[in-house]
C-alpha cells in the first residue's frame, strides 16, 4: 500500500481526516526530497531512525525506496497531536519492516546505534529541546548523522499560527490569544501553542558545542522552501507570507550573500541541521 492508497482509504473511512492526511502526505514528500541524498549514501543494513512527525507516511516511502535499510520510528503523541493517534488507528497497517516505538523519545531504551536519525518539524515541539540532543549523542553511531528540520525562532515569526513573535512567547500569546485559541479549536490543535518551545539556531549551536556534537546548518533549505511555494498549493496557502521578501532577496543575489555569512544563519526563518559526533 503506497501513500496514495492510504489517502483514499482515509477518505472512505473518515472524511474528517482527509485534509489532515493530505497535508501529512505533502510533508512526507517534502521530507523525502530533503533526506534522500543522505539515505542514498548509506550501506545496506544501516540503521535509521525517524523521530516521527507524520505517522508511518515518510517511513513507508523509505521502505519502498530503500528496502535494504533497517527502519525504525518513534511516534510521540503529545499536546496538539492527538489526531496522529487517531490516524495510526485508522491506518492499521502491518508494516513488518518498520520497528515503531509508540511513545516519547525520552523513554526509548533500545541498545542499538543509528547511522541516520532524522526529524521534520519535531524539535520545535520538544518540551526540553536540550534532551533531544542528549538523545542524539547517545544513539548516533560513531560515523552517524542526524538531520533536523524545523522553524528557527531567531526569526521572530511563528509559522504554525502565522503570527509575529513579540519579545517572548508569553507576550505574544497575550497579543494574539483570540487568534491562537480560534485556530487551535478550528483545527483540533488544542495544546499546540503550549507545545511550541521557540528554539533557535543560536541556542542549538551553543548546546551542541557543550556536549561535543558538531552542527552544520544548511541555509539553502530556505531557497528550497521558496521554490516549494511555486509548486505546492497547500504550502503556499499556509506560508505565502515569505514569498515576496524571499523572491526579492533571491533575484537580487542577496540571499546567496546571506547564506555565506554565518551570523545571518541565526535569523533565517528555517533551519536544516546536520549533526555529527
Amino acid at each position: 500500500m503506497d501513500n496514495n492508497d492510504i489517502l483514499e482509504e482515509i477518505l472512505k473511512s473518515k472524511k474528517s481526516l482527509y485534509y489532515e492526511i493530505k497535508l501529512r502526505l505533502e510533508e512526507s514528500k517534502f521530507g523525502i526530497d530533503m533526506i534522500s541524498p543522505f539515505l542514498n549514501k548509506l550501506k545496506p543494513n544501516s540503521n535509521i531512525l525517524e523521530i516521527v512527525s507524520s505517522p508511518y507516511l515518510l517511513l513507508s516511502q523509505i521502505t519502498e525506496n530503500h528496502p535494504k535499510l533497517n527502519i525504525n520510528g518513534i511516534e510521540p503523541i503529545g499536546d496538539g497531536f492527538e489526531l496522529f493517534d487517531r490516524i495510526l488507528k485508522i491506518l492499521k497497517r502491518k508494516q513488518k519492516k518498520i520497528n515503531l516505538f509508540k511513545g516519547k523519545f525520552e523513554d526509548y531504551n533500545e541498545k542499538k546505534k543509528f547511522d541516520l536519525i532524522f526529524s521534520i518539524n519535531v524539535l520545535d515541539h520538544v518540551e526540553n529541546w536540550k534532551v533531544y540532543f542528549d538523545f542524539l549523542e547517545k544513539f548516533l553511531s560513531k560515523d552517524g548523522t542526524a538531520l533536523i528540520y524545523c522553524p528557527n525562532y531567531g526569526f521572530p515569526y511563528d509559522s504554525h499560527f502565522k503570527i509575529p513573535m513579540f519579545i517572548n512567547k508569553k507576550v505574544t500569546y497575550k497579543l494574539f490569544k483570540t487568534k491562537i485559541d480560534k485556530i487551535e479549536k478550528q483545527n483540533n490543535w488544542i495544546g499546540l501553542w503550549k507545545s511550541v518551545n521557540c528554539v533557535n539556531f543560536k541556542q542549538v549551536k551553543k548546546y551542541c558545542n557543550s556536549i561535543n556534537l558538531n552542527v552544520l546548518n544548511h541555509p539553502e533549505i530556505n531557497t528550497f522552501l521558496l521554490k516549494r511555494l511555486d509548486v505546492d498549493e497547500e504550502f503556499r496557502k499556509r506560508q505565502n507570507i515569505f514569498r515576496l521578501l524571499g523572491e526579492l532577496l533571491r533575484k537580487t543575489g542577496l540571499l546567496g550573500v546571506i547564506y555565506k555569512i554565518q551570523w545571518f544563519h541565526n535569523y533565517l526563518p528555517f533551519m536544516f541541521l546536520e549533526i555529527r559526533k
